[in-house]
């Protein structure tokens, strides 16, 4: 009895007969694409057509209004690309291989230029070039790490459509302050050209430059021969040590080869279809970013530009208005020494 009363209380005291359309078949299983079909090509009212094939209002509602017969995936539509591009990579391994920044600190400097990367992004790229883990510097004779001033010089081949596109950079291994330039073909003479443009842009003096043993950098007579190369008569006109280190320094050799080699199966597949112009425009993008806006975890929290400034004799404001960047559109957001 407590069972029929119960039912009687549910149903408003009323035993009122289970409808059969609620728990029809057709309405508990997706409908075919036939019916679908016909739901989009009938002239009947939707209410007819949701009594016709037993089926919800609503449902017969959608489907006369899409214009196909498929299911919509249930995922999210709004889906972040994972998907780096070659400017983005070429981008992130320059940095990377010849800035040697944190993770932290190169996903904040990729993130002004290149808004859409995540930290997993970038640590799945670094996997891929091999340089996810940043070697200890060798110490110097000294004990006491890198100086004050003293760059490494690295050339790294970009693919593009008018064929592979040097870029020449530099960096500071204390201060972190970066430097480079782009030129298709490499000559001695653009290398010198380029340590001349590199001592106009740093806001301190050079000590030394240390370089692989490159015909850019070196004559196959010696790399202390002056006279038989335009770079290191350069670098002794302007007083800079120049010393020959192994090409994959401050990296381990390993990690040159796996550069090389995954550079070249680049090459072959993904050109970058930008022209010299437009990437020089990021790349100095870039360099302004890191140098003078960007704080880095790596220098306790300043720009390289502010790291630079504690430097003795080192006058910021007059390099600012001196500077060979051209900070007109970051100006404000370059924090002061």
């Amino acid at each position: 009895m407590s069972s029929v009363g119960s039912s009687a209380r549910r149903d408003g005291g009323v035993n009122r007969p289970v409808s059969s359309a609620a728990e029809s078949p057709q309405q508990l299983r997706r409908i075919s694409q036939s019916v679908r079909r016909e739901l989009q090509q009938s002239a009947e009212s939707t209410a007819a057509l949701a009594r016709r094939f037993n089926i919800n209002v609503k449902t017969a509602a959608k489907w006369r209004a899409r214009e196909f017969l498929e299911d919509l995936p249930s995922r999210n539509h709004r889906r972040r690309v994972n998907v780096l591009s070659p400017i983005q990579e070429q981008a992130i391994v320059l940095a990377r291989w010849c800035m040697r920044l944190p993770l932290d600190d190169l996903l904040f400097v990729i993130q002004a230029i290149h808004p859409t990367v995540t930290r997993s992004v970038l640590h799945r790229c670094l996997q891929k070039y091999g340089i996810s883990s940043i070697p200890r510097t060798p110490p110097q004779r000294t004990g006491k790490g890198p100086e004050f001033g003293e760059f490494v010089v690295k050339l790294l081949t970009v693919p593009t459509a008018a064929g592979p596109l040097t870029t020449w950079s530099a960096m500071d291994l204390r201060s972190r302050f970066g430097f480079a330039e782009l030129r298709y073909d490499v000559t001695p003479t653009w290398s010198a050209k380029c340590l001349a443009s590199l001592c106009d842009a740093v806001p301190y003096p050079i000590r030394s430059v240390l370089t692989a043993d490159l015909p850019a950098f070196c004559s196959s007579v010696g790399a202390n021969d002056a006279e038989a190369h335009p770079f290191a008569a350069e670098a002794k006109k302007r007083g800079i040590s120049h010393r020959i280190v192994p090409p994959s320094y401050p990296w381990r050799p390993e990690h040159h080869v796996q550069i090389n080699r995954l550079a070249a199966q680049a090459a072959c597949e993904d050109v970058i279809t930008l022209t010299e112009t437009e990437i020089g425009r990021h790349l100095v993008e870039f360099i302004v970013n890191m140098n003078f806006v960007r704080r880095l975890k790596c220098l306790g929290g300043v720009t390289p530009f502010q790291f630079a400034a504690r430097h003795d004799g080192f006058d910021w404001r007059s390099y600012l208005r001196n500077c060979p960047y051209d900070l007109r559109a970051t100006k404000h957001l370059i924090p002061a020494p």
